[in-house]
């Protein structure tokens, strides 16, 4: 069975050059079914699909937008299908989110994803640095092998029925204070005998020994079997994703938490658009009505991560030592384009004046300085 590469033609074709060169080595030798148009995506049941997908300077792929709407209308239409994702994008702020877009479309147009499936070439590909240095090569040839990598692993995919599977529960929350696992012992008492399960808790503040980079770039796991940090993460955590067959994960707890609490406005960070098509189709499963969701931009550091205490970043306790909060309220509001000027508002008279259509769209690039 020949592979198939769906491969949304890009707005403007410049920004299709470093996938295109990405997929010319990955695929070399293959014989490839190409599509490039939503109206091509036909006669899938039961492929092993790629799928690539070039970003523009913005995040967008119109073509991309198109196939995710008709995966979205057609239940089936991937159904028994195998698939891997490649997504490449100018900067790294869109690759994530496009990726987690395309996964939940796909999963429910019937296609199942294989472990790892995701291949991001973001911006400078500063994301592969770990990979070309233990390979000897450049960070091109780093995802260069990254996507062939991906593409066998599709090819050669296979999920067999399992009398008994076997479900991996992680958290980092006590029993006694979550709601998150008062839901969760809900469930497996409902799960009964029907699979087996692992429970793996990690409090906060006692996994020392990981810096929380993401899975793809953990080349010491993914190459020799262990985190790069060592400890438990390689010991008990990545082996236990290796082994199940399903994961209990943040999207269900949070629908269906938010779902009994009669939530009716949700206003979190741009980090979490993407989660929102997710629980609005648990919404429609568990019959809870929709909220009102609104998403805030992000605090980025001028380098494009996001401000953090585990990078050392200043947090609210460190700055209430420095600053008043009228002063650290004037200056978000004022980066956020809430004000016109950057002086001290108490939250009082801030909320007096607020306005959604006011608010930034864009993320915020601050540093940790500006807010002292």
């Amino acid at each position: 069975m020949s592979l198939v590469l769906i491969h949304p033609a890009p707005d403007e074709g410049w920004a299709d050059m470093r996938l295109a060169d990405v997929l010319s080595h990955a695929l070399a030798g293959r014989q490839v079914r190409v599509i490039r148009r939503a109206e091509e995506l036909n006669d899938l049941t039961g492929q092993q699909l790629l799928f690539a997908a070039a970003l523009g300077e913005y995040g967008v792929n119109l073509e991309l937008t198109r196939m995710l709407s008709a995966l979205r209308r057609t239940p089936d239409l991937l159904s028994g299908a195998t698939a891997g994702i490649i997504i490449d994008g100018l900067s790294p702020l869109y690759t994530k989110s496009t990726a987690g877009e395309l996964a939940l479309a796909a999963n429910l147009a019937g296609c199942a994803l294989v472990g790892r499936p995701l291949v991001e070439g973001a911006g400078q590909l500063h994301n592969f640095r770990i990979q070309a240095k233990n390979a000897g090569t450049d960070l091109l040839g780093a995802y260069r092998a990254a996507a062939a990598d991906l593409a066998q692993r599709v090819e050669t995919a296979g999920f067999p029925a399992r009398e008994r599977p076997e479900l991996l529960v992680l958290h980092a929350s006590s029993h006694h204070t979550s709601n998150t696992m008062a839901l969760w012992a809900g469930v497996r008492e409902r799960l009964g005998e029907v699979c087996s399960v692992q429970e793996i808790g990690l409090r906060n503040g006692t996994l020392d020994d990981c810096s929380g980079c993401p899975y793809t770039m953990c080349i010491h796991f993914g190459e020799k079997g262990e985190c790069f940090y060592g400890g438990v993460m390689s010991r008990e955590v990545y082996p236990a994703v290796r082994r199940a067959d399903g994961v209990y994960v943040y999207q269900l707890a949070v629908t269906v938490d938010d779902g009994e609490a009669g939530v009716t406005e949700v206003v979190r960070g741009m980090d979490l658009l993407s989660s929102a098509p997710r629980q609005m189709y648990l919404q429609e499963l568990l019959d809870f009505p929709h909220p009102a969701y609104a998403h805030v931009p992000m605090l980025l550091a001028p380098d494009g991560r996001r401000l953090s205490k585990r990078d050392k970043d200043l947090d609210l306790g460190q700055l209430r030592t420095r600053v008043t909060p009228e002063r650290l309220i004037g200056t978000l509001a004022f980066s956020a384009g809430l004000i016109e000027r950057n002086e001290p508002v108490s939250a009082r008279e801030l909320a007096g004046e607020f306005r959604w259509d006011k608010l930034r769209r864009e993320s915020i690039f601050l540093n940790s300085e500006q807010l002292i």
